[in-house]
């Protein structure tokens, strides 16, 4: 789903913190669903695979729940 109005770039910036903030808040459902296992689950690092310069997200925003960011290279 894309901005409605794409000329407005207050629009835009608000819809790409609202897409970042839901990304980082299923994350952080997924990581503690796995968390909550318990055992050697519990103990394994998390990590999550980014793409170079895609600007549809802010990566940013799952630093603080992130132990190993890693990156997707598509040539």
């Amino acid at each position: 789903i894309d901005a409605l109005d794409p000329s407005v770039h207050g629009l835009i910036l608000d819809w790409k913190r609202f897409h970042s903030d839901q990304v980082a808040d299923f994350y952080r459902h997924e990581l503690q669903a796995l968390r909550s296992v318990g055992g050697r689950a519990a103990e394994l690092p998390a990590t999550t695979n980014f793409m170079g310069r895609y600007i549809g997200l802010d990566p940013w925003c799952l630093a603080p729940d992130l132990d190993i960011a890693s990156w997707d290279s598509y040539p």
